[in-house]
């Protein structure tokens, strides 16, 4: 047993107590035995601005004006399309007061002015240039939308089929979502390599291919004791194990966040990270999902949360899609959004 102080300008930066020391056998004449071992120093996450730790990692400046431009030119043309047509569905009936209500921000633009050719004409143009551009998926979700608008406003069109057509709402929602997380999972990991991770609502597994680039990159260290991948059903694990069989640590298992914790095996479990990208707003109740999370966070745990949340809607009403990201960090107590 030892003690040591190390200390840096007349000042004690390190104090360690209870200290043994002991001899590590070299293991023989095996070169590859790696029997060193060296400190890392950096920052505490709690001493990091949390604003730097999550960073935009596509710029969306660019292709949000046309999108919003796209989606204008057919909430005008939509609008004049549902003249005079009846909708026994409740939420489509609110869908109709939505465009009427946007559209009165714009009443005055030149747009308004358009005939239906001229409205067709720049529509196509739009979609046309977005067609080279990241944003592809979204201008054409937009224009499949609006071609059908008479069909899904009367029920004879599925909405959210022409979304999930060619897997488009899972690439929109990665063109929109895209962020460089690596930052906060380098701080996290430093001030704990032993992290216990939770993702809920993991779906295809894209979130969690990120995660684990940065958790257990090629020739490191990994860099969490437990990542538990999750969603409310079985149907995507088979393909994520076969994703993820290389690496360590993972475990597959069903959870809905808004049930009951003690009847899904996770009562009295804890995690250092929970991460959930566009999942809680699904989900039955939010508070009950939020109530659960919490009781899941370790002490100094965190939260995760990524919400696409912007004013700039591209795909609108009950199909819209947002175009900044939200990022929420909550530990016990607090919370910071950026």
């Amino acid at each position: 047993m030892g003690e040591t102080k190390y200390t840096a300008a007349g000042h004690v930066v390190l104090e360690i107590s209870g200290l043994r020391l002991t001899a590590v056998d070299e293991g023989g004449e095996d070169e590859n035995t790696d029997t060193t071992a060296r400190p890392e120093w950096g920052p505490h996450i709690d001493f990091v601005d949390p604003k730097s730790l999550i960073k935009q990692s596509v710029d969306l400046s660019l292709t949000t004006p046309l999108l919003d431009e796209l989606t204008q030119l057919c909430m005008i043309s939509s609008q004049r399309s549902l003249v005079g047509l009846k909708s026994d569905i409740p939420h489509m009936q609110k869908y109709a007061s939505w465009i009427s209500r946007q559209l009165k921000t714009i009443a005055q633009s030149e747009l308004t002015n358009l005939d239906d050719a001229a409205l067709e004409n720049l529509v196509s143009s739009l979609v046309e240039r977005l067609s080279k551009t990241p944003a592809a998926d979204a201008a054409l979700a937009i224009y499949n939308t609006f071609i059908h608008i008479r069909g899904i406003f009367t029920g004879t069109k599925d909405a959210l089929e022409l979304l999930l057509d060619d897997d488009r709402l899972a690439r929109i929602y990665k063109f929109a979502d895209q962020c460089d997380r690596s930052p906060l999972l380098k701080r996290m990991s430093h001030s704990k390599p032993n992290l216990r991770v939770l993702e809920i609502g993991a779906r295809t597994g894209a979130t969690t291919k990120s995660i684990l680039k940065d958790l257990a990159p090629a020739g490191g260290h990994i860099l969490y004791s437990q990542y538990v991948y999750t969603d409310i059903s079985t149907g995507m694990f088979v393909a994520a194990t076969e994703n993820f069989m290389d690496y360590p640590n993972i475990e597959y298992t069903t959870l809905d966040i808004s049930k009951d914790l003690a009847d899904q095996g996770f009562e009295g479990r804890e995690f250092d990270l929970i991460v959930a990208s566009n999942v809680i707003h699904a989900t039955k109740s939010l508070q009950g999902s939020l109530q659960n999370v919490r009781k899941l966070l370790a002490p100094n745990g965190r939260f995760f949360l990524k919400e696409l949340n912007s004013t700039s809607k591209f795909l609108p009403g009950s199909f819209e899609l947002i175009t900044r990201v939200g990022v929420s960090f909550i530990s016990k107590g607090l919370k910071y959004t950026i």
